[in-house]
């Protein structure tokens, strides 16, 4: 999809709502992390010979440091710019 045909196709508010979900961190990890990591080991522990030895922290993902660089740098005017990039005037 070339730009132009996503500046057409995207309002504003969607691209403001692509912006926030873009700022979130993935990279951590929460309850719902542990409790799937939990099932995954009590499964494993019912078809091992020494279930004792199945430890939970096998079955959390390990994330490393990664500095993530914007593409666009940030501007304090967002809509401002969209609006202006996808050809409408501001009334």
């Amino acid at each position: 999809m070339s730009l132009q045909r996503c500046q057409n196709e995207t309002t504003s508010g969607e691209f403001l709502e692509w912006l926030e979900y873009l700022k979130l961190d993935f990279n951590v990890q929460r309850r719902e992390d542990f409790f799937l990591a939990n099932i995954a080991k009590e499964i494993r522990m019912s078809n091992v010979k020494h279930p004792e030895k199945v430890k939970l922290e096998s079955y959390l993902l390990k994330f490393k440091e990664v500095e993530i660089v914007p593409e666009i740098p940030k501007r304090k005017n967002t809509l401002g710019n969209w609006l202006r990039w996808a050809g409408i005037k501001k009334v």
